[in-house]
This record gives structure tokens, sequence and C-alpha cells, in this order.
């Protein structure tokens, strides 16, 4: 699969667009293939890790994280907290 036929565009106009964007048009691709998706999602994986060791950080960001969990506006959270 070429990725000019997917995006008709020049690579430098390519890295502006949007990972979600990008990865739709490729879904989209896909299915006109009949090429069918188990899943696809985009998500944030971190390149490093933060250990916390003080009891009271670890509370915090617990508290931090379930403050966010229940709240009904929020989609998604990351953090690169290794618990």
């Amino acid at each position: 699969m070429q990725v000019q036929k997917i995006f008709p565009m020049r690579m430098t106009a390519l890295r502006s667009l949007p990972l979600r964007k990008i990865l739709m048009r490729y879904i989209r691709h896909l299915e006109e293939q009949n090429i069918p998706m188990a899943s696809a999602e985009v998500t944030m994986i971190p390149q490093t890790y933060v250990t916390l060791t003080d009891e009271a950080d670890i509370t915090n960001i617990g508290r931090i994280l379930d403050f966010l969990d229940d709240d009904d506006d929020v989609q998604e959270v990351y953090h690169n907290w290794e618990e």
C-alpha cells in the first residue's frame, strides 16, 4: 500500500495532520479494500517513567487520577508514573 494513494499530499504536509486523523484515513482506506479492522486506536505511550517513593506523592497522584476518572468531561488520562 502506497502512502501517496491514501494521502495525496507532500510528506511535509502529512506531518502537520493530527495522528487521529491519519489513523482514520488509513482505517477508511483499508475498509474500502475490504480489509476488516479488529480494533484501532491512538494512545500515548511515555518514553520515560517516573517512580514515586514518597507516600504523600503516591497518595496525591492516586487522588488526582481518581478525580480525573470520575469527571465525565475527561475522556482519557495519560501519565508516566510507574505504579
